[in-house]
């Protein structure tokens, strides 16, 4: 039987241990329905002025129980995600399509 050793040296050690971070962040998102400003902005991608600039126009919801920190639930911030969906061509087709059908049917009658 033979044995392997592996030198790994410091910085590999340090990069694995970030990659562990970063996983236990995203396994954290998942679990947590409350997420602080400093999460949001991880979560959606978003550096703080621009997140700031979004709440200030109250183009996103969230929640400011003593007027101070700003929390946000992350099942409101998935919708709002999703609720800016961009259609496709065929999805524009296929509605174009649809409206031609029920109004030539309705103007046939």
């Amino acid at each position: 039987m033979e044995i392997i050793t592996e030198t790994i040296t410091k910085s590999e050690v340090l990069e694995l241990l970030r990659e562990v971070q970063i996983d236990l962040k995203k396994t954290d998102y998942l679990l947590k329905e409350i997420l602080t400003f400093k999460e949001a902005t991880e979560f959606l991608s978003l550096s703080k002025s621009a997140l700031y600039k979004m709440t200030s126009k109250r183009e996103i919801p969230f929640y400011s129980p003593g007027g101070k920190l700003i929390y946000f639930r992350k099942s409101e911030l998935e919708y709002w995600i999703f609720s800016g969906k961009v259609s496709t061509n065929e999805d524009f087709d296929a509605e174009v399509d649809n409206y031609l059908n029920r109004n030539l049917k309705i103007n046939t009658l």
